[in-house]
């Protein structure tokens, strides 16, 4: 059974509004926040990928990165 540690100090995103979980839902905070934003990500996903892909090849460090 996998453990997340320290998982009071992490934030946890819906990937809706509406979702709802029966037994973890106070993990999420109130209904309507914390939720993804995929509109963010698909408009960014050419980015982040061009930056795992340099990281993976080796043409810059994650550190210098960061």
């Amino acid at each position: 059974m996998p453990r997340i540690r320290n998982w009071k100090d992490l934030t946890f995103y819906r990937p809706a509004k509406q979702t709802q979980y029966v037994h973890i839902d106070a993990l999420f905070g109130e209904p309507g926040r914390n939720v993804i934003d995929f509109d963010l990500i698909e408009s960014q996903f050419r980015h982040l990928m061009r930056v795992a892909v340099s990281v993976r090849e080796g043409a810059i460090s994650s550190t210098l990165l960061l």
